[in-house]
């Protein structure tokens, strides 16, 4: 809403006589002195300044992206956040569909997957940079049936990444073709921040918007982003993790962070029609707990159950050790407070090492959990030999505890 500053002054008009000095033979006349002239232009002045500074710190304050002079990029920072605490719910319970290890579905380095239907019917999985690609592409007439990589590239341009290391990508549909969400590198800091970029055909190319989405430098940068449109009520989301362990005390994944908190996953209401622009502000639905999560939670997919439910999908401990996990909690609300179930999957579940990254379809009868999670599992058999994190694609159901 935008709020009209100005000053409110008298605004009677003076006659001549008033607005003019009055020589007479014995005397002369003035409407009010210098002084009280001098006073009130001042203050007309001064109020005139304060409006106009207001009009621009409520100029920076609507704008999504604030600018940082830290680094000449923009950028905009996390807010502070505080997650919900879950009340009393009815128990939600997601069960694994096998009874035997489960084998991959591409035998080669395709992390941090996602899955989406196409308009031909057709399932596309879309994975971090990799086998000479910025992002992987993969096609499937049946998630559980058998995937072929497509050997195309489909970034068309640079933008604000340095070009390459794209992790985490998540494509999903807009009123004028797909969206796709990744985690791009930012040259300067060599962090990384959610990125939007766009193409009328699901395999692209797709042209990067000019800035990132969101991209949190101070706290670490943002990473891992994924898209969820409610059905029931057309509203779309995005949510992502503040990579706080870029910024944690130590090397690697599994720096200081203290007991709790530092990667918290957010969420973030954007416009259905272009997946990109902001509605209200982002919140923060999970956060780490040393005991249960180790350094970090991260890889957040939303799906919503039948029942109404929301389900949040994530991982937890760093990616590179058998720690590493799939996990999932449930609220009524899609700003939670969500409650935590036990671990899902995690080693060695149906012969896994490691499993995690995930993204859940989407119910074929366009509603609902979906059938299937498309994930990563470090194997053996992926780069020659050298062993990576293969595809696979588990079966699972819900069952809702009264």
């Amino acid at each position: 809403m935008e709020k009209n500053i100005g000053w409110h002054g008298d605004t009677r008009l003076a006659s001549a006589s008033e607005r003019t000095p009055l020589l007479t033979a014995s005397r002369t006349v003035e409407t009010e002195p210098r002084d009280q002239r001098n006073s009130k232009a001042h203050f007309i002045i001064i109020m005139l300044a304060l409006g106009f500074l207001y009009l621009l710190y409520a100029a920076c304050q609507a704008s999504p992206t604030p600018r940082d002079d830290t680094n000449c990029r923009w950028q905009h920072d996390a807010p502070s956040y505080e997650v919900a605490k879950p009340s009393g719910s009815t128990v939600l319970n997601i069960n694994i569909k096998s009874n035997t290890t489960i084998r991959p579905s591409i035998p080669e380095d395709f992390p941090d997957p996602c899955v989406v239907q196409g308009d031909d019917g057709d399932w596309y999985a879309f994975a971090t940079s990799g086998n000479g690609h910025k992002i992987q592409m993969a096609k499937a007439k049946d998630p559980l049936g058998q995937w072929e990589l497509i050997d195309r590239e489909a970034i068309a341009n640079q933008a604000w990444t340095t070009y390459r290391n794209f992790w985490a990508p998540d494509v999903r549909r807009v009123a004028d073709g797909y969206v796709m969400y990744f985690s791009g590198q930012e040259p300067v800091t060599m962090r990384h921040c959610v990125g939007v970029a766009r193409s009328p055909n699901i395999t692209g190319p797709y042209v990067l918007d000019e800035e990132a989405f969101e991209c949190p430098l101070t706290q670490g940068g943002a990473i891992d982003p994924s898209g969820f449109q409610d059905v029931e009520t057309g509203k779309m989301y995005v949510v992502w993790k503040v990579d706080g362990n870029a910024v944690a005390s130590g090397p690697g994944c599994g720096g200081d962070l203290g007991e709790e908190g530092g990667t918290p996953l957010m969420l973030q209401e954007v416009s259905p029609l272009d997946g990109s622009t902001r509605i209200g502000d982002a919140v923060a639905i999970l956060d780490r707990v040393e005991e249960e999560d180790g350094p970090l939670v991260e890889a957040p997919n939303l799906v919503r159950a039948l029942d109404g439910r929301f389900v949040l999908f994530y991982s937890t401990h760093c990616f590179s050790t058998p720690e590493y996990d799939v996990r999932y909690a449930w609220a009524d609300d899609v700003r939670g407070p969500y409650h935590r179930a036990p671990r899902l999957l995690g080693t060695p579940d149906f012969g896994f090492e490691g499993p995690g990254g995930m993204t859940s379809t989407v119910g074929r009868n366009e509603r609902g959990l979906g059938e299937v999670l498309l994930l990563h599992g470090r194997c053996a058999e992926a780069n020659g030999g050298g062993g990576g994190r293969c595809l696979f694609a588990v079966p699972y159901g819900l069952a809702v505890e009264e």
